[in-house]
């Protein structure tokens, strides 16, 4: 048992080192696409498995991308994708930097908030289901119009311009959409992946899977039968 307990702590400082570090990574690179002069690198939002989907259509009708998306987008998508399949929503938990703003919200709710909050399950589950509705909106208009519909309103993009003179001229939503994560996930882990249309959508249920439950099954098999032999080397 106490192995199993160093390795799950390890496993917690791993995962948080690479949060923190990809969310550092990442607001580098926002800010030198806004300051950079000698070395500017491309928009942020090149650098989001969404845009994949989002310019998937186009790349496959006439092999252009839409504006401020290129390949990077691309790439990223199908290796999400095969993430997704493989560990479920590892992208979501391991990776995303918005997910990690909003784990360090909630980390900062331990110094006010003993209690753990929940959002209620008709609630919880009505806003799971309707992600996927405004999934399909989004992708319908962004392939119609040729254009990031959803850019304005999009937390990420309005992380990136809070240092930008046009952050209320051109993400005044998108600002009030992040205000509303940072505090719903002050009180609710993770409050924006629980419910957002984006990477989280495009994650497989895998518990509906049989073959995913069964990766887990030999996954909890394999966990008792270490702390069956811990027991057994003790007694």
């Amino acid at each position: 048992m106490a192995d199993l307990k160093k390795a799950g702590k390890r496993n917690r400082s791993l995962r948080f080192s690479i949060l923190v570090f990809v969310l550092v990574l990442t607001t580098v690179m926002g800010l030198m696409h806004t300051f950079g002069k000698k070395f500017r690198i491309a928009s942020i939002d090149s650098f989001c498995p969404f845009g994949g989907l989002e310019s998937i259509y186009g790349y496959f009708q006439d092999g252009t991308f839409l504006k401020r998306t290129n390949f990077n987008d691309l790439l990223l998508l199908i290796i999400v994708t095969v993430l997704a399949l493989v560990f479920r929503r590892t992208f979501c938990g391991n990776i995303c930097p918005l997910g990690t703003l909003q784990e360090l919200f909630g980390k900062l709710r331990g110094f006010f908030i003993k209690k753990r909050l929940v959002i209620p399950v008709q609630i919880d589950r009505a806003l799971r289901y309707l992600k996927y509705v405004v999934l399909v909106v989004v992708l319908g208009a962004t392939w119609k119009l040729g254009v990031l519909v959803i850019r304005p309103y999009d937390p990420w993009p309005a992380y990136h311009h809070l240092y930008s003179e046009d952050l209320l001229e051109e993400f005044p939503i998108g600002l009030a959409v992040l205000a509303v994560t940072l505090i719903g996930s002050f009180l609710y882990d993770r409050f924006f992946l629980q419910i957002s249309l984006s990477n989280g959508s495009l994650s497989w249920n895998s518990r509906k899977d049989r073959f995913f439950q069964g990766k887990a099954e030999f996954r909890n098999l394999y966990k008792l039968q270490t702390v069956l032999k811990g027991m057994s080397c003790k007694y």
